[in-house]
């Protein structure tokens, strides 16, 4: 073996073993890298982690603090709201659109809590084009117009808010446009006879009749109405609202009935009349189904004269029937308006 080839053969060997030895050494172990600032990320997780103390966590008297802090704050928010500088203007008309002078406004200006009451109220009369004002404070304002001479209507009131705090605001405080109020006129009226009286009523068809100018009960074929009522409730458990079949029917012997479409139509109609009329209250009805029902009626009686009738039939327990009625004691006279303050009521 020559010198050169021995020498290789010891690198040779020398080579395995430093690969052997490197290949089953011990993996060094990495240190951590440190820094003397936290990470961010850390410092934001550790603040938002922190627990928000509840009402039971609070101090002693902590609670009673805050209610009272809270009570504080909604008072002084309710005295702004109070304290809404109001200017309202109005104007009253009567059914035709005429202006209406001298009408009485009444208004109460909502400037107080709790009791429902007001500490401002004031009167306004109405200048010859109908107009009112009024100023002060509040939430709002209630008004409410009438005039001597005239009905009194659902349009004669209002409620007007000043205050988001108490719905939606509708101010008036251009005079050229005022909130505007209906009144009727009352027109030519007549001395009319008023019955109104209560009637019990059996159950079984037998009538009652009922003398409109005296507001008694009349003998049989004496009477200017007649009614009877017809109740098939055999077994009904009163007070359970279970339906059971019932009418009645009013007639005018000798005459007739109409029913009057209006509350403001006061005027008999000259034709139209039937003998009868009558309410009539099937359990098939479902959720229609009533224990009483009314109705209106002009009346033409067998003497000429002529009357209109409200009238309510109640069946429901005892049986009985209400009737206001509004007779005209002169024959023919067909007009059925009457006055309040006139005479010729019956007790």
């Amino acid at each position: 073996m020559n010198r050169k080839l021995a020498i290789g053969i010891i690198v040779v060997a020398v080579a395995v073993v430093c690969l052997l030895v490197w290949r089953h050494r011990p993996p060094t172990p990495i240190k951590p890298v440190s820094s003397s600032r936290p990470s961010k990320e850390l410092t934001l997780q550790t603040a938002n982690s922190s627990p928000t103390p509840t009402l039971n966590q609070l101090p002693p008297g902590a609670t009673e603090n805050l209610v009272k802090q809270e009570g504080e704050r909604e008072k002084k928010l309710w005295d702004l709201w109070l304290a809404t500088p109001i200017s309202f203007y109005g104007k009253v008309v009567d059914e035709k659109n005429n202006p209406v002078s001298d009408a009485n406004a009444h208004i109460s200006f909502v400037d107080t809590l709790g009791s429902g009451s007001t500490h401002t109220k004031v009167n306004e009369k109405t200048d010859s084009t109908g107009i009112f004002h009024t100023s002060g404070h509040g939430l709002g304002v209630v008004v409410m117009v009438s005039k001597e001479g005239y009905y009194h209507l659902e349009q004669s009131d209002g409620n007007f808010e000043y205050s988001n705090a108490g719905g939606q605001v509708d101010p008036h405080t251009d005079p050229n446009n005022p909130a505007v109020f209906i009144l009727r006129k009352i027109g030519k009226t007549e001395p009319l006879i008023v019955i109104r009286h209560n009637y019990s009523i059996g159950k079984n068809g037998m009538p009652v009749e009922v003398n409109l100018a005296t507001g008694k009960v009349a003998q049989p074929g004496q009477g200017n109405i007649k009614v009877e009522a017809w109740t098939n409730d055999q077994g009904h458990q009163i007070n359970s609202n279970q339906p059971y079949d019932w009418r009645c029917r009013i007639t005018v012997p000798g005459g007739g009935v109409v029913q009057r479409a209006g509350e403001f139509d006061f005027e008999a109609p000259l034709d139209g009349y039937a003998a009868s009329d009558e309410i009539d209250m099937p359990v098939n009805l479902g959720q229609q189904w009533r224990t009483q029902a009314s109705k209106n009626y002009f009346l033409m009686l067998a003497n000429g004269t002529y009357a209109r009738l409200e009238f309510r039939m109640i069946a429901g327990g005892d049986h009985f029937f209400k009737i206001t009625s509004y007779l005209n004691p002169q024959s023919g006279y067909r007009n059925l308006e009457y006055g309040q303050n006139q005479p010729g009521t019956a007790p």
